[in-house]
């Protein structure tokens, strides 16, 4: 996350120097693009939260459980249980390293 902010503030400071110096503005820098574990990891738990919910719908639709003659209403309390089990997780996840 450091070099997220070093980047930032090597932007900052040339956009200042370009802003108040106009007549001696920095040479522009290189942008090199890649991507941050960070980046890629949050990505990926992203994704990950998404197909939880997902799976668990196409799952119960392809098992044909109904309740009352329609499936219905069992695919919208496995989709707002797996969607409050992976808010949940998010949550302590978070809330476990503070």
């Amino acid at each position: 996350m450091a070099v997220i902010y070093q980047r930032a503030d090597a932007r900052l400071a040339d956009r200042a120097l370009a802003y108040y110096f106009a007549d001696t503005a920095p040479a522009q820098r290189h942008r090199t693009s890649r991507l941050e574990p960070e980046v890629i990891a949050a990505a990926l738990r992203a994704l990950l939260s998404l197909l939880v919910p997902l799976v668990l719908t196409a799952v119960t639709f392809l098992t044909g459980l109904r309740i009352a003659d329609s499936r219905w209403p069992v695919l919208g309390i496995t989709l707002a249980t797996a969607s409050a089990a992976v808010g949940a997780l998010w949550y302590w996840r978070r809330h476990r390293r503070q």
